[in-house]
């Protein structure tokens, strides 16, 4: 498999599993970025993120402009989100991606994708209830909303019992 197409297989991949893309993910996915070091960032141990990437700049910057050039061509928006602190001196506090002078721009780090709103034709994909509830689920737990993700979750359990993210409790009430 080539280059371009690993990288738009696994933006595909993150797009089904969370409804969007998200740069940090790919770079998680591709073995770049240790989820422990995002954490550690998350928790304020960090000052940069991008200062734990694994490889060089030029090929980070490579992975990262194909997802974006990727999302772009099958018509996604470009969406600027800050993340914030978990924990620690920086709870709360938003948090920066790289300074100011790195290599990485971090407009590239900072821009999520998502599916056009006023898409004219509904995407049996996306538009699924119980996708729908199992992204809605992902990002509550993302935003560490414990009331939000369990309240998902049982909706999620009645209209798709047998979804993945339902077939451990499925089981343990059998």
């Amino acid at each position: 498999m080539s280059f371009m197409n690993t990288v738009n297989y696994i933006v595909d991949e993150i797009i089904t599993d969370l409804g969007y893309y998200s740069p940090l993910e790919l770079l998680i996915r591709q073995r770049r970025l240790r989820y422990s070091d995002y954490e550690r960032w998350r928790n304020g141990e960090i000052d940069f993120i991008c200062e734990t990437f694994m490889g060089s700049s030029k090929r980070i910057i490579t992975i990262l402009e194909s997802a974006r050039d990727y999302l772009l061509a099958q018509g996604f928006t470009a969406d600027i989100y800050h993340l914030y602190g978990w924990q620690g001196k920086k709870v709360n506090a938003r948090l920066d991606f790289c300074p100011a002078a790195n290599a990485i721009h971090r407009d590239l780090l900072s821009t999520q994708y998502l599916r056009k709103e006023d898409a004219p034709q509904m995407d049996l994909f996306f538009d699924n209830q119980g996708v729908q509830l199992a992204n809605g689920f992902i990002h509550a737990l993302s935003s560490r909303d414990v009331k939000g993700s369990e309240e998902m979750l049982k909706q999620l359990e009645q209209v798709e019992p047998d979804h993945r993210l339902c077939s451990q409790r499925s089981e343990e009430r059998r």
